[in-house]
């Protein structure tokens, strides 16, 4: 994982306050669901899928549970334990196996490995320096018409501009549509990372796959790290709930949002 080792330490820092910080983050777990209901809808017990970036193992094991047999990779070395730890407290050694490797590297390490589908969620493909040789990578891995599930950080995002200009922090408003940039985690670390816009999405993936269907998540919602300033809105947050949900797959407005999330599918030579 040669050139990955500030993205490692980065992810190293948030991996303890993962479970406390992110998986009980409302705004996060919309998300989640989403990613969540996607992968049971592409993946069946039976197949041997791969993932990239899975930090703790939240979907590995819910996917392991359905019958579903994961190859699970992460960048940081203590997710990769924190995965490991929790694949070994559901029992469920027999379905996923946790390796510390890079998205990136995903295609050389494990040449010769073929799979039924692959998934990465969260914004794992937007800490690597390549996205169409990662992209490459995991498509050789692939049999023709595998699925492929993925989500980014998106660029731009409507909300994070809205908010971060009311505070006059301009900064932080235009940091997506400057490229590479700094993220932060949760206030725990910072990784360098860049946000995709969903015509630069697309352009990745159309070499090695074809894209069935694409969303924007959190599009009228606040990106998670705002998530105690919208929960003091309370019942203000109604309309922009039901506002959501359509904007979510109505161009071009999904492309604002704080992630997109495609479904493709590895294209047939």
């Amino acid at each position: 994982m040669a050139g990955y080792a500030a993205v490692g330490t980065a992810f190293d820092r948030l991996a303890s306050g993962y479970e406390a910080i992110v998986e009980t983050n409302p705004l996060h777990a919309r998300m989640r669901e989403r990613s969540l209901a996607w992968l049971e809808e592409a993946f069946g017990p039976g197949m041997h899928v791969l993932e990239a970036g899975c930090g703790t193992g939240t979907e590995a094991v819910h996917l392991a549970r359905r019958g579903v047999r994961v190859t699970a990779t992460d960048v940081s070395p203590r997710m990769v334990d924190l995965a490991r730890a929790r694949v070994r407290t559901e029992g469920l050694e027999d379905l996923v196996a946790v390796r510390a490797l890079a998205a990136g590297d995903l295609g050389d390490a494990l040449r010769g490995a073929s799979f039924d589908g692959a998934y990465s969620s969260f914004g794992a493909l937007n800490c690597e320096p390549d996205l169409l040789r990662t992209l490459e990578g995991i498509a050789r891995l692939l049999r023709p018409g595998a699925a492929f599930v993925a989500s980014v950080v998106s660029r731009p995002c409507a909300t994070e501009l809205l908010a971060a200009s009311l505070r006059l922090d301009l900064r932080r408003a235009f940091r997506r549509l400057r490229g590479d940039t700094g993220i932060g985690l949760y206030g725990l670390a910072e990784v360098r990372a860049r946000a995709y816009s969903e015509g630069e999405l697309l352009r990745s993936l159309a070499p090695r796959f074809v894209v069935e269907r694409i969303e924007g998540w959190l599009v009228a919602l606040p990106p998670p790290y705002l998530s105690r300033t919208w929960a003091r809105l309370g019942p203000l947050r109604r309309p922009f709930d039901a506002l959501d949900g359509r904007l979510a797959v109505a161009w071009p407005f999904r492309a604002w949002g704080d992630h997109l999330h495609v479904f493709a599918r590895r294209r047939t030579p």
